[in-house]
């Protein structure tokens, strides 16, 4: 159950942070799956999306019935997989915040 919760919550964090990137230009969706979502606001493709990876969810857990184990490790790797993910929106965001403390701090800015 904390890997259907862990891909929610990573999901989550995946959209916000992807919404914020590309509002400032810092990132491209590259998911010819996701375009056409992530141009809509984030309160409506929010939404959506979760509804989608629920979707995806609830039948992961149905399958679960018939080959438990092959769905587990299917979960374990999108869990590892959205993690990577959501590493990389951490160094982005590390990035933009050490080099505007590296402008603040050498008076450039």
């Amino acid at each position: 159950m904390l890997s259907y919760l862990l891909v929610l919550l990573f999901c989550t964090m995946d959209h916000l942070f992807t919404s914020w990137e590309l509002g400032t230009g810092l990132a491209h969706e590259l998911n010819p799956l996701l375009i056409g979502l992530m141009s809509l606001p984030v309160s409506t493709s929010l939404p959506l999306r979760l509804l989608w990876i629920l979707a995806a969810l609830l039948a992961l857990r149905f399958l679960s019935r018939f080959e438990p184990a092959f769905i587990e490790k299917c979960l374990g790797v999108l869990v590892v997989v959205y993690g990577l993910v959501i590493a990389y929106h951490g160094t982005v965001i590390y990035r933009i915040v050490h080099t505007v403390w590296y402008v603040n701090l050498s008076g450039c800015g």
